[in-house]
């Protein structure tokens, strides 16, 4: 599951840094810079947050390793209930 945290977080950095690259490219054109900057950046930098739960699984694996499945299971339901 940590990898798979960790590919999804790369990824939104790598969309991120692709979206600011158009807004600057569009420094001049104000709207077509407010069609990224609004829904479409905001939406980015909350799919960064993911590495908030990559270190939260980490914190949950840590100490736990002989238990991963649980580990995976409490992760799961905590994403579930999204109190993370």
């Amino acid at each position: 599951m940590l990898v798979a945290l960790e590919a999804a977080l790369k990824m939104e950095i790598s969309v991120t840094n692709k979206i600011h690259n158009v807004v600057k490219e569009c420094e001049h054109d104000y709207h077509g810079a407010d069609v990224f900057t609004n829904p479409i950046l905001d939406e980015q930098h909350e799919g960064i947050r993911t590495s908030g739960r990559v270190q939260e699984y980490k914190n949950l694996v840590h100490g736990h390793s002989e238990s991963v499945a649980m580990v995976d299971f409490i992760f799961d339901q905590k994403i579930l209930k999204e109190s993370l």
